[in-house]
Order: structure tokens, then sequence, then C-alpha cells
């Protein structure tokens, strides 16, 4: 953007850049604003009926716009299942204030904070005061076990239907715990679904990216620790849709 004040003079005015982005217009007042230009120097000449003054600005753009994201709950940074008081809080950098909020949610708050969540992946994105945009998917909130400690409990049912409620299958512990392997076996024993360095989304696709059908699948972690021991954590989740 670029703005000016006229100190002096009868109006009316004809203000003109030429650089980057070339534009004209007549104004009846003592100010001026061009929008929508690209950075780089301009020049600028301001003129009426009796005089014409001339000057160079440079127009800067912002930094890009950057968006970053924590999440917790009341009971040691998770949720718990009884009350749903989980958390998430966006920090944001570059672009231009104001920023705006959309939460991929009913409850869409425009605001840098998302409360009252249960377990799930949720997802916002964010405008600045230019229209720039920038969004955040897959931001995780995690169920409370009876021992927060306890590492590679996993979500029991995941139904992904796209509400942001349990769509993917979820595994305490996983992304801080590698390398890994995940693998979901069908009914039969098949396998029909691999991951290295499972990263909690999984959301009931097979490795050909088909939906499976509703059912109980198995799955098996395996853990490389540094100790160089692997481990392994087995367990089922039921697949619904509907």
């Amino acid at each position: 953007m670029l703005s000016g004040n006229i100190g002096q003079g009868l109006a009316p005015f004809e203000v003109s850049i030429s650089g980057p982005v070339d534009a004209t217009k007549t104004i009846t007042g003592f100010s001026f604003q061009f929008t929508n230009l690209l950075a780089g120097e301009y020049y600028v000449t301001i003129s009426n009926s009796t005089f014409q003054l001339d000057t160079t600005i440079v127009v800067t753009s912002p930094d890009l716009l950057g968006i970053s994201a924590s999440s917790g709950g009341k009971g040691d940074g998770c949720t718990s299942a009884d009350f749903c008081d989980g958390y998430i809080e966006l920090s944001v950098t570059g672009g231009v204030l104001d920023y705006t909020y959309e939460w991929s949610t009913t409850e869409n708050p425009d605001s840098p904070v998302l409360d009252n969540l249960c377990e799930g992946f949720y997802g916002a994105t964010v405008t600045d005061a230019n229209g720039c945009e920038v969004y955040m998917t897959n931001m995780p909130v995690y169920l409370c076990t009876e021992n927060p400690t306890d590492c590679f409990e996993s979500s029991l049912v995941i139904t992904p239907n796209g509400d942001n409620l349990n769509d993917y299958f979820l595994i305490n512990c996983v992304e801080e715990n590698t390398p890994n392997t995940l693998t979901i076996y069908d009914r039969w024993g098949r396998i029909v679904y691999t991951q290295n360095d499972y990263d909690n989304t999984w959301n009931g696709l097979d490795d050909n990216g088909e939906e499976l059908n509703e059912n109980s699948y198995m799955w098996v972690l395996r853990v490389d620790f540094n100790s160089g021991e692997p481990r392994l954590f087995k367990g089922t989740v039921t697949l619904l849709r509907n």
C-alpha cells in the first residue's frame, strides 16, 4: 500500500504513480491511497492547476504469513473423555494486522484459541488484512489415559467422516518414538495398511488409497528404541463410517 497527505494547494489533485505498478487517480480531498501494489520503488507525481510535486517512495512487502500451533488440555496437556476440555492455540507471524480466524468446527470463533475440544484433529485458516491466507490441518488434541505417562495407547474407534472428530487413528507418543512401523491387519490377517514412522494420520484407507469397510482391525506397532531392541505394541481399532 502507498498513501500520503497533501499539505497545501487547491483541489482537485491528480496523483500518479509509476513503478512496478502504474496508476493515476483524481482526488478532491487531501489524502490518497493506492492498494494492491507490488513491492519496489515508485515515482509519485502530485499536481493541480498551479503546481506539481515529484517524489520517490519505496514500498516494501510484509513478511510471509506463517502459523504454528500448540495444543493441550486441563489434564496434563490432553483432553479428558468426560469433559472435552482440550484446546488449540495458534501463533501467527508476518502478513498485515489484523488477522481473522476460521476453524474447521461448528463452533467457529474469530480467535486464535479454540477450546472445549474433544479428542481429534482440527484445522484452521488465518487471513490477514491484505487477504493473504495460511492454513494448518491435522492439529491433534490427544485423549488422556488413566496414567498420562503411558505411551502407545491408541484410539479404540475412528469415524473418518470429515467432521474432524475421531477422523484419525491416534497412538500416544508415537511421533516422539521413531523409527517405527505401523501395520494394520483385517480380520483375516491380511495386511491392509503400513506406514513407516507413523504420524497419526491413518483414516481408514488401505495402501492403495481405497476406503476400507466398517469392521474391527488389528494394529501392530514396531518401535526401534535407542537401546537397539525393538518392541511390539498391539491393539484393535473399530472403523465406523456412519
